[in-house]
C-alpha cells in the first residue's frame, strides 16, 4: 500500500493515523483481500444499506441485499474502510469519509474523534458499468435461448456452464436433460464442455434466462432508483424462465448458481409444487446470502452453513466430490519422490482483486527466490482462464515453470502453496498444502482452521520445517 505524509486530495475519503500516514479509500481498498468480501462483516454492511432503501416487495429486497454483498464496489470500499478503522483501532487519528460512511461507522459503534463528514452520497449503489454488463449478459442468454430445444415433461435438468459441471454431477448427466447456459470468462473452456457433452452422446441444448433487452435500455434513463430496476430486470427474467420448468413439471433441478442474484425466483416456484432443487457450490466463496435450494453442497461445514442461514433450505451437506479428478494415487511421504513446490495461480487481475493479486505476486517471487537457493523444482499451475496478459503480471522467475495441466504430480511430493482457491480441496491429499494468511485475508471461512498457515515472511521457515523432516 502507497502511504503519505498528507491529504492528497481535498475532498478525497481516508484515514490519517496518529503517526502521520495518510491512506486514502482507494489505497485501502486496493490493499485488502477478497475473502473481506465474503465476512460477516461485509453481509453486515451490505444489508445494512438494503434495509436504508425500505424496499416494500421481499423479493426486490432480496436481489438487491444479493447484488449489495456481490456486485457493488463502494459497498466493498465501505467494507474495506471500516476493516482498516477497527484494524488499526486507537492509532487512528482522523477520518475523512462521506455521510454514508460516517453513518456505518455509528451503526457499527465505532468512536473516532477527528471524523469529518466531507458531503453527500447519491443512493446508488450498483455500479453503472454494471448496466452494460446485464446488457451483454441478456444478448447472450437471448442468443442461447433461441437455440434451445423444449423441455420435455417431469425431466430431471442438469443446469451446466463448463467442465465443471461434469465433475459434480457426472453420476446424474447421463440420466438427466443438460441445459448449457453462457459462460462469459471462458468461451474455450464451454465450447470445450459442449462438445464433450456430444461426444458423450448426452442429452444437451444451449438455454438462456429469458431477460428483456427493452427493460435493460431503459435503465439509460432511471434515477435513483437504478437499483431497484435493475433487481426487477433480474427478478422478472428469472420468473419467467421458472414458469417454463412449472409449465414442464420439472421433478428435479441440479444447479451451480449461488452467485446468480435472482436465482432463487426460479426455485420458489418448483420447490413449492414439492421439486428437488440440488446446488452444488462451483467453489468455495461465499456469494449471495439469498438463495432457495432443496439441498446445498458445500466444500466445508462454513460455506454450508452460510447458505442455509437464507432460511429456504431444507439441508445442507458437504461435497462427495471436488471440481478435478487427479489421475494419480494421493502422494505419501513414505514414498522417496522428489520435492517439488507448486504456487496454485488465480486470475486475480481479471477481477481487479489487486489486494489478492499483491500478495499472490510476493509470495510468487519468494517461491522463486527460495527454490533457487534449495534447488527445488518449482511450478506454477496457471489458472484456466488465464491470459496471456495475466501470465505477464507474474514476477519474472529464475526456475519457474508454468504449467496448464496436472501431468507433473505424480512425478514429485509437491509443496502447494494458495492463496484462496477451490484447488485446495482437489489437490490435499496429493501432497502438503499451505494457505496464505495475513491482514484481510481470512482463509478460515473457506478452509477451517485446522489448515497449514503462512505469510511471505515465515515461508523460509516453513522450508525449514519441510525439508528438514
Amino acid at each position: 500500500m502507497r502511504r503519505t505524509s498528507s491529504i492528497k486530495n481535498v475532498g478525497e475519503e481516508g484515514v490519517l493515523l496518529r503517526n502521520g500516514k495518510y491512506y486514502s479509500l482507494t489505497e485501502i481498498y486496493e490493499s485488502v483481500s477478497v475473502s473481506l468480501f465474503q465476512s460477516q462483516l461485509h453481509y453486515e454492511i451490505a444489508e445494512y444499506f438494503c434495509k436504508l432503501r425500505c424496499i416494500r416487495d421481499a423479493d426486490i429486497h432480496k436481489v438487491v441485499g444479493n447484488i449489495y454483498a456481490t456486485k457493488s464496489s463502494r459497498i466493498r470500499m465501505i467494507t474495506a474502510f471500516v476493516w482498516f478503522v477497527i484494524y488499526y483501532g486507537d492509532e487512528v487519528h482522523k477520518v475523512y469519509v462521506n455521510k454514508d460512511l460516517s453513518r456505518v461507522i455509528a451503526y457499527k459503534g465505532l468512536e473516532i474523534d477527528g471524523l469529518f463528514c466531507l458531503g453527500d452520497w447519491g443512493r446508488v449503489y450498483v455500479d453503472r458499468g454494471h448496466v452494460k454488463g446485464l446488457l451483454l449478459k441478456g444478448v447472450a442468454n437471448k442468443i442461447f435461448r433461441f437455440l434451445s430445444r423444449k423441455i420435455p415433461v417431469r425431466s430431471s435438468l442438469v443446469r451446466g456452464w463448463v467442465e465443471v459441471t461434469t465433475a459434480m454431477y457426472n453420476d446424474v448427466m447421463s440420466k438427466a436433460m443438460i441445459r448449457i447456459f453462457p459462460f462469459p470468462f471462458g468461451l474455450k473452456r464451454q465450447i470445450a464442455f459442449i462438445l464433450s457433452c456430444r461426444k458423450r452422446g448426452l442429452d444437451f441444448s444451449l438455454d438462456g434466462i429469458p431477460y428483456s433487452l427493452l427493460d435493460i435500455c431503459m435503465l439509460a434513463f432511471a434515477g435513483d432508483d437504478i437499483d431497484e430496476k435493475i433487481a426487477a430486470i433480474e427478478l422478472k427474467a428469472n420468473r419467467k424462465y421458472a414458469s417454463v420448468l412449472v409449465d414442464a413439471q420439472v421433478t428435479t433441478v441440479f444447479t451451480s448458481d449461488e452467485f446468480e442474484v435472482a436465482s432463487f425466483a426460479i426455485y420458489d416456484e418448483l420447490l413449492k409444487m414439492g421439486s428437488c432443487v440440488v446446488n452444488t457450490a462451483h467453489g468455495i466463496g461465499l456469494y449471495c446470502p439469498n438463495v432457495s435450494y432443496s439441498c446445498f453442497r458445500g466444500f466445508s461445514i462454513a460455506q454450508s452453513d452460510f447458505y442455509s442461514k437464507s432460511g429456504e433450505l431444507f439441508r445442507s451437506e458437504i461435497r462427495s466430490s471436488n471440481n478435478l479428478n487427479l489421475p494419480f494415487s494421493p502422494s505419501d511421504k513414505s514414498v522417496k519422490k522428489r520435492f517439488a513446490v507448486v504456487l496454485v495461480h488465480q486470475n486475480f487481475s481479471d477481477y481487479q482483486l489487486k489486494g489478492d493479486g499483491k500478495a499472490l505476486f510476493q509470495v510468487a517471487k519468494k517461491l522463486d527466490e527460495l527454490c533457487a537457493f534449495y534447488k527445488l523444482q518449482y511450478f506454477v499451475k496457471l489458472h484456466p482462464n488465464t491470459t496471456a496478459r495475466e501470465e505477464m503480471g507474474l514476477p519474472k522467475t529464475r526456475c519457474a515453470k508454468l504449467v496448464k495441466d496436472w501431468d507433473f504430480i505424480d512425478e514429485f511430493y509437491p509443496l502447494f502453496f494458495i492463496i484462496n482457491s477451490t484447488a485446495y480441496f482437489d489437490v490435499k491429499n496429493y501432497g502438503s498444502v499451505f494457505v496464505y494468511r495475513g491482514p484481510s485475508f481470512f482463509p478460515e471461512t473457506y478452509f477451517g482452521s485446522d489448515a497449514k498457515f503462512f505469510d511471505v515472511d515465515s515461508l523460509p521457515f516453513v522450508f525449514e520445517d519441510v525439508l528438514g523432516d
